[in-house]
């Protein structure tokens, strides 16, 4: 991706399927409105509370079916990774989201799963021939899980954006269709509305960034700056055009 400043900041990619793969498990699950439920239990029970961390989302129409989401903090790929007081339902079919497998949960109430980084579990009443939209997401989930994210890459990577020289433009030869001005001091003020840089009135300036090198403009939100124009002819419609010999 781009960076305003003109670096190019990329995303290795490890980091880019991981956003994939979370991505699109949370337009599923928030396209049926769990992510927005109103009895959403955070830190849901699970077998390794240092480590694995969950959060429960039951459904708003109260039929019974919820969705869970997982982050595990270690980073690696454990099956015997759990959630707790998971106990199975008549009528409920189990998820892996993340893996594209049904699952059931244990007689103790333990649902087990393998949970490389992050995983969803849903709690559903239809089968998969039942919601083509649930199985058409775990024939794409199950596709992804076949890629371990361990087995891409993490290296990062950037690269600083270049000037590209410009000539100097050539004084215009007539002064036909511009307007005669006094000539003088101008004074060149800007205000702009970028959330970046800072609030003083300045120039803009280049700037070294360890431990890169990364050089990069600063362009303050206001720009002043009184000029001397030894011209007196300006375009009346593009002053960039006028008094191209300044002190």
């Amino acid at each position: 991706m781009w960076c305003s400043w003109g670096t190019w900041n990329g995303i290795t990619e490890r980091d880019g399927e991981q956003v994939r793969r979370v991505g699109t498990l949370l337009r599923f699950l928030g396209g049926r409105d769990y992510l927005q439920s109103k009895a959403w239990v955070p830190h849901s029970p699970t077998t390794d509370p240092e480590n694995l961390f969950a959060s429960y989302w039951p459904s708003n129409s109260g039929d019974g079916t919820a969705a869970l989401t997982v982050v595990n903090r270690m980073l690696t790929l454990n099956s015997t990774h759990g959630l707790q007081n998971v106990t199975a339902q008549p009528g409920l079919k189990y998820y892996d989201l993340y893996n594209g497998i049904e699952v059931t949960p244990s007689a103790a109430g333990v649902l087990l799963l393998e949970v490389e980084r992050f995983g969803a579990v849903l709690a559903s009443s239809k089968g998969l021939d039942e919601d083509p939209e649930l199985k058409d997401l775990m024939s794409k989930m199950s596709g992804y899980a076949k890629v371990p994210l361990a087995s891409l890459s993490p290296e990062w990577s950037w690269e600083q954006g270049k000037r590209k020289p410009m000539a100097r433009a050539e004084s215009p030869k007539s002064t036909q269709g511009m307007k005669k001005i006094q000539g003088g001091p101008l004074r060149f003020s800007v205000k702009g509305i970028e959330i970046e840089g800072g609030g003083t009135v300045g120039d803009p300036r280049s700037v070294a960034i360890n431990p890169y090198g990364v050089s990069i403009l600063l362009l303050p939100r206001s720009h002043l700056r009184s000029l001397r124009s030894r011209r007196h002819c300006c375009h009346a419609l593009f002053f960039r055009d006028c008094c191209l010999g300044f002190d």
